[in-house]
């Protein structure tokens, strides 16, 4: 990952930042108008009330923001920092695919080099039952595969190889 590509997406999420302030600053004036009855609200700018009602019931995602650190911290081998951005995701997003991924990430930090645990397992069926068609379902099949075969299971590695080759065409079966 350049260093350009971090420095984009904090420039966007700064913009959007900013944005959202210039908003809220806005919508302090007009209140603050109306209670001292000087201004009327149909004098408001309708792009501005939209944009407003927008940003109140809408949080700025961050999960983009959050994926670039994790990788940063994982060139880094700070994987217990990863870990606390995959967290962050998980808690404020809504997005399924920015949550599968989530899972997905938190498989490859606390299950590398194809060691299977528990807890890896657990995280791999929910994401099968959460996000079945998701692509980053298919990786942690992926991952599944490759530790079966790894520890020479390789009836289990057959068996998921074909479910990736059949719900995931998109991805090549390693």
């Amino acid at each position: 990952m350049e260093g350009s590509e971090f420095d984009k997406k904090r420039i966007q999420f700064l913009s959007q930042a900013l944005e959202q302030k210039k908003l809220e600053i806005q919508l302090v004036k007009l209140e603050s108008s109306q209670s001292s009855g000087s201004r009327n609200i149909a004098s408001v700018d309708g792009d501005v009330q939209k944009a407003l009602s927008k940003m109140k019931h809408k949080e700025v995602d961050l999960s983009e923001f959050y994926f670039l650190r994790i990788s940063e911290l994982k060139q880094k081998k700070k994987y217990a920092e990863a870990l606390g951005m995959v967290e962050k995701i998980k808690k404020t997003t809504a997005n399924d695919d920015h949550l599968a991924r989530a899972d997905y990430e938190s498989i490859a930090l606390q299950c590398g080099n194809f060691k299977i645990s528990e807890s890896c397992i657990d995280t791999l069926d929910n994401m099968v039952l959460q996000y079945p068609q998701s692509y980053w379902t298919g990786r942690g099949l992926q991952w599944l595969s490759k530790s079966y075969s790894a520890l020479n299971r390789k009836e289990d590695a057959y068996k998921i190889n074909g479910i990736i080759k059949s719900d995931f065409s998109g991805l090549k079966v390693e």
